[in-house]
């Protein structure tokens, strides 16, 4: 990943999930070249980069993600679902960053992510120009589950309506 940072400066797409899905799981070794060291030499080098698609990377974390959130300004996407044996190493301070320092981004996937607070959803939020309880209920409608705010104050059934136009 470094070496593509280095001779592809230009790169607006990344999609490293297609590596991972094809035999990273049967050979984990063959994925070595993404860690947080290769991800922060793209982030850095790439500052094109409208996509990033770094799911089920194995060695990826808040290290990888405030790099990303203070080079990669025109970023749009970042997926982020990650395997089961990553999904610890992300948490508030990448997520805090990536959500302060990209701001085009418009579609975030952190599933799996068990370390990610209130205090995260809290800022996306706030980068967003939304309520939390927002955030967390798109989240949920992204995910294909039936969602069913309840409130009785105006204001909270108007925000409530207003899920569809963000990711």
């Amino acid at each position: 990943v470094t070496t593509l940072a280095y001779r592809c400066p230009c790169l607006e797409e990344v999609n490293l999930s297609i590596i991972w899905g094809s035999w990273g799981s049967e050979n984990p070794s063959r994925f070595q070249g993404v860690t947080d060291s290769s991800i922060a030499a793209l982030a850095q080098r790439c500052k094109n980069l409208r996509v990033l698609n770094i799911n089920g990377a194995p060695c990826v974390t808040d290290v990888s993600l405030k790099a990303i959130g203070a080079h990669c300004k025109k970023l749009t996407t970042l997926c982020l679902e990650n395997s089961a044996s990553m999904t610890a190493c992300i948490g508030d301070a990448g997520v805090v960053a990536v959500a302060r320092g990209c701001a085009a981004l418009t579609h975030l996937e952190l599933g799996g992510c068990k370390e990610v607070t209130p205090a995260a959803v809290a800022a996306l939020a706030e980068e967003a120009g939304r309520a939390p309880a927002q955030v967390v209920l798109r989240w949920a409608l992204q995910r294909g589950a039936a969602v069913i705010p309840r409130s009785t104050k105006p204001r909270h059934i108007a925000a409530n309506r207003a899920l569809h136009d963000f990711s």
